[in-house]
């Protein structure tokens, strides 16, 4: 079915914060997400660039 869950719940537990260079950084975070239709726990991380206006993730990848 393609309803939408009744409710769903997400977290994140921090895990590391590198940067590579003054332009560029990396987020290592514990996303667990539960619905009352799934739920999983991934390791994700969110690559980032310092642009004009700010910093933008330019990548997200599950890593485990």
């Amino acid at each position: 079915s393609l309803a939408a869950p009744r409710f769903i719940r997400v977290s994140l537990a921090f895990l590391d914060f590198r940067t590579p260079s003054a332009d560029r950084a990396e987020v290592d975070f514990v996303q667990s997400y539960e619905s009352d239709r799934r739920s999983d726990t991934v390791t994700k991380r969110l690559e980032l660039v310092r642009e004009a206006g700010g910093w933008k993730i330019v990548a997200e990848r599950v890593i485990s």
